[in-house]
């Protein structure tokens, strides 16, 4: 544990050193991105399998999120990397990726790697307790082409986008597809799963 805070101090140090280079990727100054990206990918993958995003904000407060990719024990680590952040103004820092504004269609690679449309927005959604977690059943019909990895892979991507990292790390107990609900299962439309799932986890 004292060295993973050495290292995390470590992290911030350096962080703070290179962070009006790493601003510059949100104005017009001129800014070696490749290089850039790269330390950054060495840095946060010297903690394990992260992936690290920037994001402009709110009010111009820029975002910094290190994404555990889905994983608790990673959720632990990104957690605490971000309890040992500097004081900064301009900059919010974020331990797993925040809920996005989406119109439920995005892009993604299935398994042959070809980049493919997904279009969640007639998806329908049964909601599941199992041992005080929540299992997510998805039916997506407009899928069904696509290998079963693939499709729940879609479905995480886009659950990911509606609650976020954080909610789907700590609540989410299992994904389900299934290509047509039979009737007596009450389901509802994928824009209406924030409101179902915080009833259920309340």
């Amino acid at each position: 544990m004292h060295q993973l805070t050495e290292k995390i101090e470590s992290f911030w140090e350096w962080f703070q050193k290179m962070e009006p280079q790493y601003r510059k990727f949100f104005t017009d100054e001129p800014v070696n991105t490749e290089l850039l990206v790269e330390a950054m990918n060495n840095r946060v993958l010297d903690f394990g399998q992260f992936k690290w995003e920037m994001r402009e904000g709110k009010q111009g407060v820029l975002q910094f999120i290190i994404s555990p990719n889905g994983d608790y024990d990673l959720f632990e680590i990104s957690k605490q990397i971000i309890r040992h952040q500097p004081a900064h103004l301009n900059w919010e820092f974020l331990p797993a990726l925040p809920p996005q504004k989406t119109d439920y269609k995005f892009k993604m690679y299935d398994q042959a790697m070809r980049l493919i449309d997904v279009d969640g927005s007639d998806w329908q959604c049964v909601l599941e307790e199992e041992n005080g977690l929540v299992v997510a059943v998805f039916e997506i019909s407009n899928l069904i082409n696509l290998e079963f990895d693939s499709q729940i892979e879609a479905a995480e991507i886009l659950l990911k986008k509606i609650i976020g990292e954080e909610k789907f790390i700590e609540h989410i107990g299992g994904l389900e597809v299934v290509e047509e609900f039979d009737e007596t299962e009450d389901s509802f439309p994928i824009q209406a799963f924030v409101l179902k799932f915080d009833e259920m986890i309340s």
